[in-house]
């Protein structure tokens, strides 16, 4: 009987070391950066050699690799552009280890042109329509007078210019205005200089771009064609560094720096030169003007994420010297404080307060053919995202986005009786997102709600819009996919469809009966 007892405390023993030995795992986490300016770098991938396990970086450069047995292993950084590092590590201990990367810049041969990151290649295996662009690809875009955004997307499938002449797309099929556009979480609602020749985004200050042509993910909602959501840089945190340049369009003078703590900022601003090279070639000048002005200062923080200021000033101005020819003005100002950070061991939050204004005037003077008109939108937030890592590769998504944006329109009937419309609104969006990656299966479902919708009565669809992107890999060459979602939009813009080039565009909500 004893001996049988002793048998029995001795098997106990042994299986609560082998649950012991089992649970001998941590987290290993960090940051991927650039060597030369301290940019934290987006979408590069991060590998355990010799096993399955691997992470991807996020918008911030920062990635997770959940409960990694305890041992000694070699993990590779790597992303186009960029010179792969590779570091040793050796897992153990109770808290969460950090192993950080800088990357060195390396030349992009040709033949690397159509090849993505491993986050970008991920995302674009997983959803049907999304496109994805950094700084480099940028650059690497035939542009004509000046690099430009916005024909930058024009390659991509699905995305068609309005002219030859003009940046302004269409997606799809659909209206110019059923692009919804962020910059660093600020709405912006007219994304165009000298009425669409090109952008008001320099691409200098452009860290990444995301283009969802179509069934784009729970958390994005309002439109119905595209989704454009631009990240701007966040400046060298090594050393000051700036430039100057110009050509016939504008010139531009771009300065960025160190703060204290390894923080940094950037500021950058374009004026156009049409009037000046116009006066001297022609004697006459152009009755076209514009500028923007970029400036953003990251401050504070721990090393996986950042607390930044920034705010995005543009404006445009046709004024002709006929009195008989309408002036148009457009103005714009936007600003926002983000917070992006680790705040549980496995709870990354991206979180964004942010406002927008945008006016359009048109002063008639003494023209016959128009009369006076004013469009105006005011339109502020908060909006913010949970990420949740898990063991394995797939991710959880909560977030909310609540905003009031205010619209007013005014002009001049043929009476010269002037008409205003002026509505206020309050949205609040909310989504759960869960994003699946397995070896041959990959997949992207969520809920995006419209939360004061489900108390007022309305359709159901479109109070409660499900959104699924699948695809199924049967081998390096073929893939599948499949997606599906419902999508709302309450806004809408009226244009004049008799001009050729359409300079006044209005903004006001649609009526409840259309």
């Amino acid at each position: 009987m004893e001996l049988m007892q002793r048998k029995f405390f001795l098997f106990i023993i042994v299986i609560l070391l082998m649950q012991f030995s089992l649970a001998q795992k941590n987290d290993v986490r960090g940051v991927v950066i650039d060597s030369t300016s301290g940019e934290k770098i987006p979408y590069a991938a991060v590998t355990v050699l010799g096993t399955n396990r691997g992470a991807v970086t996020n918008n911030n450069g920062f990635y997770l690799i959940a409960n990694l047995p305890y041992g000694t292993y070699q993990i590779i950084a790597t992303t186009l552009g960029y010179q792969a590092v590779t570091k040793t590590v050796n897992v153990r201990g109770k808290d969460p280890q950090t192993v950080n990367f800088a990357l060195g810049s390396k030349p992009v041969e040709v033949e690397e042109v159509v090849i993505s990151g491993s986050r970008k290649k991920e995302l674009q295996e997983i959803n049907t329509s999304v496109h994805v662009l950094d700084q480099k690809e940028l650059q690497k875009v035939p542009a004509a007078g000046q690099e430009d955004l916005f024909r930058s997307i024009q390659i991509i499938p699905g995305v068609v210019s309005s002219a030859d002449v003009s940046s302004k797309f269409y997606v799809r099929g659909g209206a110019g205005d059923q692009n919804l556009i962020y910059f660093d979480g600020m709405k912006i609602y007219n994304p165009f200089h000298a009425f669409g020749i090109f952008s008001i985004f320099d691409p200098d200050i452009i860290k990444t771009t995301e283009v969802y042509t179509g069934a784009f993910p729970a958390g994005y909602g309002g439109r119905l064609s595209s989704v454009i959501n631009i990240t701007s840089r966040n400046g060298s945190t090594t050393g000051v560094h700036g430039g100057v340049a110009a050509n016939f369009i504008s010139g531009k003078v771009h300065l960025e720096g160190p703060l204290p703590n390894n923080n940094s900022w950037i500021i950058s601003g374009r004026k156009s030169l049409f009037n000046d090279m116009f006066k001297k070639i022609l004697r006459n000048p152009a009755p076209i003007s514009f500028y923007d002005i970029f400036a953003k200062a990251n401050i504070g923080g721990s090393e996986y994420g950042r607390y930044s200021f920034q705010t995005f000033l543009s404006a445009d101005n046709i004024i002709s010297p006929n009195i008989n020819e309408a002036d148009h003005r457009w103005r714009s100002q936007s600003f926002a404080m983000t917070i992006s950070d680790l705040i549980e061991n496995r709870v990354y939050i991206d979180a964004v307060v942010y406002g927008s204004n945008y006016s359009i005037v048109r002063d008639a003077k003494q023209s016959a053919l128009v009369r006076p008109a004013e469009s105006k939108i005011s339109d502020g937030g908060i909006r913010g995202e949970l990420t949740m890592y898990t063991e394995s590769r797939d991710l959880y998504f909560v977030g909310f986005d609540v905003n009031v944006p205010r619209y007013s329109y005014s002009f001049v009937n043929p009476s010269n009786v002037k008409v205003v419309v002026d509505e206020t609104s309050i949205e609040t969006w909310a989504w759960f997102r869960y994003q699946y990656i397995a070896e041959h299966w990959k997949a992207d479902a969520g809920i995006h709600s419209d939360i004061i919708s489900l108390f007022n009565n309305r359709k159901l669809n479109t109070s409660l819009q499900p959104r699924l992107n699948m695809s199924y890999a049967f081998d390096s060459e073929w893939r599948i996919k499949l997606s599906y979602g419902v999508f709302s939009q309450n806004l809408i813009t009226l244009t004049n469809e008799d001009d050729v080039i359409s300079l006044f565009e209005a903004w006001i909500f649609i009526p409840e009966k259309l």
